[in-house]
């Protein structure tokens, strides 16, 4: 059995604050996504999710966004 995991980060700041956005990723042999984002963001929660669903098959994914100020 092979195991494939990864790993992302990246932040960017914008006026009055700065979002940092973390991505992990375990390989599974079904697709299962999960975002976690701050109250004020969370309508976005769908939206992060399926932008995901696009773009892997497979795998556990777990997407972790931070807001500051």
């Amino acid at each position: 059995m092979r195991i494939m995991t990864g790993f992302g980060f990246g932040d960017a700041a914008f006026a009055g604050g700065r979002l940092t956005v973390e991505i992990r990723s375990a390989n599974q042999r079904f697709l299962d996504v999960r975002a976690r984002l701050p109250s004020e963001l969370s309508h976005f929660s769908m939206f992060v999710e399926q932008v995901v669903r696009e773009r892997v098959r497979r795998g556990r994914v777990d997407v972790v966004v931070r807001s500051e100020g």
